[in-house]
């Protein structure tokens, strides 16, 4: 249940972007920086339901390339916008996804401890900033905790 809910959202083809992002601030790259790499989710919340990964399960593979997310290995969304200033820190994500419509902007908030990135965003039509990391009621928002994959050290 918890790939399925997780993978219909996320899983869809991807397109390459229609409109080049805007510069971020210094702080901001500072912040992408921190992200990169590979993240694995180990829950996710929406409607009112929790779900956490197990056994058996396909895993979840979110990868930040540079101010690319990817979903095991598909381009999934671009960071345009990221407010490290903020608490919490909001990020905005453009959607590369052609059923979503590309050029769709995401708005979320993030927050980053140790090895471990909690992200919330919202994907409905209107814009709705989550505003909190509580398990979401609605079908539009999305909470994700996920755990950061050791690099590889044979590269």
């Amino acid at each position: 249940m918890f790939v399925t809910v997780v993978a219909v959202v996320l899983l869809a083809p991807a397109e390459p972007p229609k409109a080049e992002a805007k510069e971020l601030s210094a702080a901001a790259k500072k912040e992408v920086d921190k992200l990169q790499g590979k993240w694995k989710l180990v829950k996710g919340s929406r409607a009112g339901k929790e779900y956490e990964h197990t056994e058996g399960t396909p895993e979840l593979i979110v990868e930040f390339k540079g101010r690319t997310w990817l979903l095991n290995g598909v381009e999934k969304a671009e960071i345009v916008a990221l407010d490290p200033s903020s608490d919490p820190k909001c990020l905005d994500l453009k959607s590369l996804e052609q059923p979503r419509g590309a050029n769709t902007v995401d708005e979320g908030i993030f927050k980053l401890d140790g090895d471990t990135l909690t992200i919330c965003w919202y994907q409905g039509a209107d814009k709705n900033r989550p505003t909190s990391f509580d398990i979401p009621k609605d079908k539009d928002t999305i909470l994700g905790v996920l755990k950061r994959v050791p690099a590889d050290p044979k590269k």
